[in-house]
């Protein structure tokens, strides 16, 4: 997922997002870092928080692998 660039794209820091999503700070940081995997409605949570739609979220793997 590639959160981190979404985030940074729109200044937000991590507590920021976490706050805007209703979410623990460890938990962003867990996906971001990619330690932890988001359920359907973490990706719902961050999605409001970036206020973007899911699918935003997930477009990375719409990309054709090489």
């Amino acid at each position: 997922m590639h959160l981190r660039k979404l985030r940074e794209e729109q200044g937000l820091t991590l507590e920021e997002l976490a706050d805007r999503s209703a979410m623990s700070f460890r938990g962003v940081v867990y996906i971001e870092h990619g330690r932890r995997n988001p359920s359907l409605t973490t990706i719902l949570s961050l999605s409001r928080g970036l206020q973007i739609s899911p699918s935003s979220l997930l477009s990375v793997f719409d990309e054709p692998s090489e």
